[in-house]
């Protein structure tokens, strides 16, 4: 092509590109009469800088009509050169219509994926919301039960088969439910001002139930000095509680579970170590991968959905910290570690889980456990939808002596408040308000007093 914008000159590439039969159904043709309208403003200003004396011009993405009208996708570069000893452009161009074709096909695969991917998170959330509601009244009434001692010694021993069955359940829907909050973004932090070690003996006495069954030991290390964090308590609680849960469940009876938190200049380092059956090296790099579970061996001696490392790992790096595992190998034991910042503020609180909303079915064996509460009166007011887990969870209440007032809805709830006075009130979090919409707090961590399958 002359520096004027004509083809002087074209290959057989170039003819079977444009449809032509022969050089001269191109050649002396304007190079703008044989592009796109939409196209010919971004080929001008190339063609205007190699007039203007630039060396090279590339150009991935164009697109050029054949002389049949057919629009073409080409990639294509433009050089000065001397033609016939003058200034002249040349123009190589290359067909991409099959790698464009390719990336469409690719985009829309990328996108049915992406929309399957958004309805199985959907799915997940929505099964596990409806699983776990009904399994709430059946906690609460079997840890009634449990308690309650005019029953036999062996019913009782029947039902706690079935309360700790009921809260295996519970500890694996609450894990998927995590999956989706944190594959939305949904998962957010109530940070506040705590000291470390009531978190990690807050933990220790979750899991202590199942570590004297199992004859295991837990000894604990830790300077008397604050480790004061700004951290989410019963977000960091579900951490280290599925450390220690993990350690249990892969350590053999009487065998021995150690903390040793230490100050790292800015940081705190606790390190939960077990003398359990160890990890291979070949899993530690995918081991925080959710669903990892290592061989088939481990999955089927063990069991669980391989989530809780995963979700410990993404809870971790919110607070800006660290998590990560070593093992000497099989048999040999692990240790998790995990890295925190310490904050800079001037005064700790005290670490309580109760400042995060929680479930009513959990809010509600809270104080159910509580002494300085307990036989007391007081006046609580009861938001929960779900009917049984109202009806199950009043009549515990009502039992040791509380004052209850149930309401169904928010809107319930707001009558009540107007025209009654309570000194406390435990509410679902997620309720349908009249229009159909949902009256919704911030997402709800898993009951502190559960202890959760971490591999």
């Amino acid at each position: 092509m002359h520096l004027d914008g004509k083809y002087v000159y074209i290959n057989s590439q170039g003819l079977n590109l444009f449809g032509a039969q022969s050089p001269d159904q191109i050649v002396g043709r304007e190079v703008m009469t044989l592009l796109p309208p939409e196209e010919q403003q971004a080929i001008q200003q190339r063609i205007s800088d190699l007039q203007a004396g630039a060396m090279i011009s590339p150009l991935r993405d164009a697109r050029v009509l054949r002389l049949d009208g057919t629009v073409v996708p080409v990639a294509a570069v433009g050089a000065r050169i001397t033609y016939q000893g003058k200034p002249a452009i040349q123009i190589v161009m290359a067909d991409v219509s099959e790698r464009k074709k390719a990336e469409a096909e690719m985009q829309q695969a990328r996108a049915a994926a992406e929309a399957a991917n958004a309805a199985k998170d959907q799915f997940i959330a929505a099964i596990s919301h409806e699983l776990r509601t009904p399994l709430t009244p059946v906690r609460a009434a079997v840890s009634a039960l449990k308690a309650d001692f005019r029953l036999p010694d062996d019913v009782r021993r029947e039902l706690e088969i079935v309360h700790r069955n009921v809260d295996l359940e519970t500890r694996l829907i609450d894990d998927l439910l995590d999956i989706t909050r944190i594959a939305r973004g949904k998962i957010e932090l109530e940070k506040r001002a705590l000291d470390l070690a009531t978190v990690l003996q807050d933990a220790a006495v979750i899991c202590s139930h199942e570590l004297k069954t199992r004859g295991q030991t837990l000894s604990f290390e830790m300077p008397d000095a604050p480790h004061p964090l700004m951290a989410d308590a019963t977000r960091l609680l579900q951490v280290f509680w599925n450390l220690i849960q993990n350690a249990a469940k892969f350590t053999p009876e009487r065998g021995r579970i150690s903390i040793h938190a230490r100050r790292d200049g800015d940081f705190v380092t606790v390190d939960v170590t077990d003398t359990g059956v160890g990890i291979d090296p070949l899993i530690l790099p995918r081991l925080f991968n959710f669903f990892e579970q290592g061989d088939a061996a481990t999955t089927r001696q063990f069991g669980g959905l391989g989530l809780g490392l995963a979700i410990s790992k993404t809870i971790v790096a919110m607070h800006d910290g660290t998590i990560c595992a070593t093992s000497e190998g099989r048999n040999k034991g692990a240790t998790f570690t995990v890295r925190l910042p310490l904050s800079s503020a001037g005064s700790t609180a005290a670490a309580t889980g109760g400042d995060t909303p929680r479930s009513t079915s959990d809010a509600a064996q809270a104080l159910d456990q509580s002494p300085a509460l307990a036989g007391v009166g007081l006046r609580i007011l009861l938001v929960e939808d779900h009917a049984d887990t109202a009806r199950v969870i009043s009549r515990l209440l009502r039992s040791e002596g509380y004052d209850v007032i149930v309401a169904g809805t928010a809107a319930e709830a707001f009558e009540s408040v107007a025209s009654s006075h309570f000194d406390v009130m435990i509410s679902d979090i997620g309720l349908p308000t009249a229009a159909g919409t949902s009256c919704s707090g911030s997402s709800t961590p898993p009951a502190t007093d559960q202890s959760r399958p971490s591999r």
